[in-house]
This record gives C-alpha cells, sequence and structure tokens, in this order.
C-alpha cells in the first residue's frame, strides 16, 4: 500500500513536470534554444518528484507519506534510525534507476534488447524480496536498510 500512495504522488508531480514541458515547448516555437529552455524547465520541475522518497526518507526517519499510512519505515539493517547520510539515496538509486538507464543505453545502442535485459533486471529487484527469508530487496541489501513494521502508539489511561 505504501509504494501505492508515493507512486501516486510521484506520478502527480511528474505528470505536473509534463505538462509544463508540453506548454513551455508549444510556446517555445521551433529555436533550438527555446526547445533546450523548455527541457530545462521541465527537468528542474521534474527533479523534486524523482527526489520524493531518498529526500522523505532521509529527512522523515525512513518514512515516505505512504510508509506513514502504512506504519512501516526504511531502518538501517544493523540498527539505527535509517537516516545515514548516503543510504536513502542508494536504496532509491538500485531500486529505480534500473529500468531508466537501461531506457537510456537501449537508445544509444539502438537495441530493444538492452531495454528487455533492464526490464527483466528491473523486476527482479523487485521479485526478489518476495522468496528472501528477510524480505530484503537487492536495494535494501545495497543499501544495507531492511523496512520494518512500527508498532502502534500505546495508550495510557489518565485518571
Amino acid at each position: 500500500m505504501a509504494r501505492l500512495i508515493d507512486s501516486f504522488i510521484v506520478a502527480v508531480g511528474l505528470g505536473i513536470a509534463l505538462v509544463m514541458l508540453g506548454s513551455a515547448l508549444d510556446f517555445a516555437g521551433s529555436s533550438d534554444s527555446d526547445v533546450a529552455g523548455a527541457l530545462v524547465g521541465a527537468a528542474f520541475a521534474a527533479f523534486p518528484a524523482l527526489c520524493y522518497e531518498p529526500a522523505m526518507v532521509a529527512l522523515f526517519e525512513g518514512r515516505t507519506l505512504g510508509k506513514m499510512i502504512a506504519r512501516i519505515r526504511v531502518a538501517q539493517f544493523t540498527g539505527g534510525d535509517g537516516r545515514a547520510a548516503t543510504m536513502p539515496l542508494v536504496r532509491w538509486i538500485v531500486h529505480f534507476a534500473i529500468w531508466p538507464i537501461s531506457l537510456l543505453l537501449s537508445v544509444m545502442a539502438g537495441s530493444g534488447w538492452v531495454l528487455l535485459g533492464g526490464l527483466v533486471v528491473w523486476m527482479l529487484l523487485f521479485l526478489s524480496s518476495m522468496w528472501d527469508g528477510s524480505a530484503r530487496g537487492w536495494h535494501d541489501r545495497v543499501a544495507g536498510t531492511v523496512v520494518i513494521k512500527e508498532s502502534a502508539p500505546s495508550k495510557s489511561c489518565k485518571s
């Protein structure tokens, strides 16, 4: 459920960036500098959406909005609060960057096989946590993290 909520948030952010890009390209005309400016503007608009998960995990003790709702968080596998300086970024890069990198390489190589290979590796990243006893995917292993359930807040009786 957390991944679904967080994916929706990122999709909305990227959708806004794409709308901005389309509007900028319509306005820009045909000069190369106008198109380049529109692409730079879209990149700046997409940047917050792409940085959502690593920033939230770093700033909110291993939680994103989706993880807060699902009462889970990312923690250091060896202990700690899940806010090591590079952990959120490393985890995000391993988790999400495989597919876009393979897309870029396939365009550069002119081969769909690179894209297919990247898709297979990306799917293995997601599926690997299902057959692993500790439920840690490759992104968790590389970053030294684990997703843990948070306990419900205790209710104390005051008299």
